[in-house]
């Protein structure tokens, strides 16, 4: 198995790695939970720090960028 190491920049890690509460718009810091769903994709769940509103993300990674689903209140 070999390691992939991949650059990506400051916009893309914004998009892909930071969620934003569709409710008030607050950015919580870490989600509650991950699931691997299949190769390149992945979901989150989130609790908004500052409103309490559960919402979840699902991100896509392609070659070297990603798809994002819109936050999803849960």
């Amino acid at each position: 198995m070999a390691l992939q190491l991949a650059a990506i920049t400051a916009s893309t890690f914004k998009r892909c790695f930071l969620a934003v509460c569709p409710e008030c718009g607050a950015s919580p810091v870490a989600p509650l939970a991950t699931g691997f769903i299949a190769r390149g994709h992945i979901e989150h769940v989130w609790s908004c720090d500052e409103c309490g509103t559960a919402f979840g993300t699902s991100v896509e990674f392609l070659s070297d960028d990603c798809a994002v689903s819109p936050a999803l209140p849960l």
